[in-house]
């Protein structure tokens, strides 16, 4: 063959070559992934997690690894379909699994509030799929050359629903009542100034690369009127929010549901599209999924930590289902309490080794949950791959009961809250627990009583957790285990574990922030802090009709209601 010949295959068989690459690389960035089969077994990969280390790298899933990565075509990509466009009118109607106790008054909300707050509420900036922090109330910021304080310039222009101005006062308010309520993210800033009508700066300790993420999805961001605050009072304010938003909230029922209308002051023009969002509070998994069917309701949240079947059956009825893997379930153990068995590692570490999670997820995860041994998961930027993890061993759960002193067991409680868990799995724990002596008793709370258990305590008891992991890992670990013991108080934190947050938190830099969160994460490992059972998403199913929405297509606390409307 002639040199040229060759040189032109060569030349033929590198553009192929690149032509398959590009398809790989565009491929992995599906935002929503589809549900693995129900009969699907876990793969060897997703074994090894337990057994010893996984052969895939931190940032692929095995369980999903099929179906979120197509195998890449060198065709070209058809061409891009017209946008249609928006329709107004309608009234968006969301079932949701649990009802906020709290749906005002940041600082009192929590991460459910935070969420069903949405319409009504926006935060001073927000976010897109890839982490990047877009303007929203704050329409430019500037960080300091030494890292220690931000200014962030403020929309102008813009109306709370009660009439009143947001400014750098309103601002400033709602960051200085963060501060009041000693919320955790309010250790991020020392002080909040006021520079000018429209400009505030944000003074903190050392620099944080948490601090925008959590002012865009979380509720520290979130602007309030303080007008309707102060007039009305603290008890008016817990049930009743006056924002920026889209929509104008008109009755919140607790346990029933909450009903917004159009606001037609909105300073986006030409928005909102809908005339109103309707959020129907359903506990029953089985009764939403129903609603859902039978068209009473256009969209539905789930929690497939609790019901994992009815999200894959929704999907094979031809619902749209769109998730975010966001969360590990935990057994949080009461260890900070001196009198507690489980202040004694021994103890938290034979709770682990008397649990056969593999076989748990197998047979009850429905192939959508995923084994871990560690709080965090395969594609997140933590998860840490030398963590071998605590086999199932009986045996060796006995033994450390024995060499705590414990030889016989004892008697506890496992406290479960009103979602995000699945009560067979629960059972299923129960049983394995009690085959080592440990008899626990399953208590199960409404979700007041649940939240006072996490701000307040619990004796003697495992409390069922979700820790929400999303795409800053500090941000969701430190909500949930805080240095300051504001949240899931009787969890004992590991020694150190205050500098090791601070210091994940100072990384300006992905490598080192990969390397200290994977840190964090060997830290709770070691310590034996809580008891990993399993990782789970979190998902939307939706009627077709629905547009605009970005239900779970971003992160879980992400929606866009102002850019929601029905297609008929």
């Amino acid at each position: 063959m002639k040199k040229e010949g060759r040189l032109k295959i060569l030349a033929c068989l590198s553009l192929l070559l690149m032509i398959a690459t590009l398809s790989v690389l565009g491929c992995r960035q599906t935002a929503s992934t589809p549900f693995p089969t129900p009969t699907q077994s876990p793969t060897p990969a997703l074994t090894q997690q337990t057994t010893a280390k996984p052969t895939t790298s931190p940032s692929q899933s095995p369980t999903l690894q099929a179906s979120s990565t197509p195998k890449p075509s060198p065709s070209p990509p058809p061409a891009a379909t017209p946008s249609p466009t928006p329709k107004y009118g309608g009234i968006f109607k969301y079932g949701v699994p649990y009802s906020p106790m709290a749906i005002t008054y940041p600082p009192k909300m929590g991460l459910n509030g935070y969420y069903y707050a949405t319409p009504a509420v926006e935060t001073l900036v927000s976010m897109d799929r890839t982490g990047r922090i877009l303007p929203l109330l704050a329409t430019s910021w500037t960080l300091s050359p030494d890292g220690k304080s931000m200014t962030m310039n403020l929309r102008q222009g813009v109306k709370f629903h009660d009439g009143t101005d947001f400014n750098a006062e309103a601002a400033k308010w709602n960051l200085d009542n963060q501060t009041k309520e000693k919320t955790p993210t309010s250790t991020f800033w020392t002080s909040i100034d006021v520079v000018g009508p429209y400009t505030i700066r944000i003074n903190m300790p050392q620099y944080n690369n948490s601090l925008l993420y959590n002012l865009a999805i979380y509720s520290p961001g979130m602007m309030t009127s303080p007008t309707a605050v102060q007039k009305n009072g603290m008890d008016w304010a817990l049930k009743n929010i006056v924002g920026t938003g889209p929509f104008r909230m008109k009755t919140f029922t607790p346990d029933v549901s909450i009903t917004y209308e159009k606001f037609d002051g909105y300073w986006q023009k030409g928005k909102p599209y809908l005339d109103g969002i309707e959020m129907i509070y359903i506990a029953n998994p089985t009764t939403a999924t129903i609603s859902l069917q039978a068209g009473s309701i256009h969209a539905l949240r789930g929690v497939a930590a609790e019901t994992p079947k009815a999200a894959y059956d929704l999907q094979q009825a031809g619902f749209d289902v769109t998730s975010r893997r966001t969360m590990v379930l935990n057994l949080l153990p009461d260890s900070k309490n001196p009198d507690s068995p489980f202040a004694d590692k021994k103890v938290r570490e034979a709770v682990e080794y008397a649990l056969d999670r593999p076989a748990l997820v197998k047979a009850l995860g429905y192939g959508i949950w995923d084994v871990t041994n560690q709080v965090s998961y395969l594609d997140n930027l933590s998860y840490n791959p030398d963590i071998i993890g605590r086999q199932y061993d009986p045996n060796k759960a006995k033994q450390l009961l024995a060499e705590a002193g414990r030889p016989t067991g004892f008697k506890t409680r496992i406290i479960m809250g009103p979602a995000k868990t699945n009560t067979d799995a629960m059972t299923a724990v129960q049983r394995m627990l009690g085959l080592v002596g440990i008899d626990a008793e399953i208590e199960v709370v409404n979700q007041g009583k649940y939240q006072s258990y996490q701000n307040e305590g619990w004796r003697n008891a495992l409390l069922i957790a979700d820790a929400s992991l999303t795409l800053n890992y500090t941000t969701g670990v430190s909500r949930n285990f805080d240095a300051g013991y504001l949240y899931n108080v009787s969890t004992l934190r590991p020694a150190g574990w205050g500098d090791a947050l601070n210091s994940a938190f100072a990384a300006s830099d992905f490598a080192t922030q990969k390397t200290l969160t994977q840190k964090l994460v060997r830290m709770l490992y070691d310590d034996a802090t809580i008891t990993p059972l399993w990782a789970s998403p979190s998902y939307v199913a939706k009627q077709k009709n629905i547009a605009g929405d970005n239900l779970m297509v971003e992160d879980v606390f992400i929606w866009i209601p102002q850019d929601s409307w029905l297609t008929k």
